[in-house]
């Protein structure tokens, strides 16, 4: 079988399966049927054909709650947190601030 039609996942599940089982073969023969019909599920778990897919090694950039670092850490000022506005704000509109 072409190494791009086999199924990763199903490699991985399908060797955990096999491995406890190969672990309690008591026989070399038996390891060897039992390694045989390993081959035999993978070579069985394909994933479809796909004409001209690529498959790029690019990591598209994560969201996060937080704004970026855009000065040097001593003079970040972070913006304040929530409690924070809501009091100022209020503060604001009593004329105290």
């Amino acid at each position: 079988m072409p190494l791009e039609r086999i199924s990763f996942k199903g490699s991985l599940d399908a060797l955990r399966h096999f491995a406890q089982a190969l672990a309690r073969a008591r026989s070399k023969k038996k390891r060897q049927e039992l390694w045989d019909k390993l081959l035999h599920t993978l070579a069985g778990d394909l994933v479809p054909e796909r004409p001209g897919r690529q498959e790029p090694r690019a990591v598209k950039r994560k969201k996060n709650k937080y704004p970026r670092l855009s000065a040097p850490r001593r003079e970040f000022k972070d913006r304040p947190k929530r409690g924070t506005r809501r009091t100022n704000a209020r503060l604001r509109r009593l004329g105290l601030m």
